[in-house]
């Protein structure tokens, strides 16, 4: 068994394209915290693969010189 869809990006409230929608919104649904709390209960699963729902929303992010998300998706998936 895998986990599958594991939540890694925002979800707004009106489904919007995230590039259009402010920070200060997309962070009400998703941020760091959120995505470290994610992962660690995708640990505590036991199960040996989660699939990350959200890699392309980082990508953009790091394209418009915001490496947060991507920075914390490679200590994640790195385990450090």
């Amino acid at each position: 068994m895998i986990v599958a869809e594991l939540q890694a990006e925002p979800w707004p409230a009106a489904f919007q394209k995230l590039q259009t929608v402010p920070e200060s919104e997309w962070s009400k649904t998703f941020n760091l915290k959120q995505f470290e709390t994610n992962a660690e209960l995708a640990r505590r699963t036991g199960f040996t693969k989660a699939y990350l729902w959200g890699v392309e929303w980082w990508y953009w992010l790091h394209e418009q010189g915001d490496d947060s998300m991507w920075e914390k998706a490679r200590e994640i998936i790195h385990g450090k």
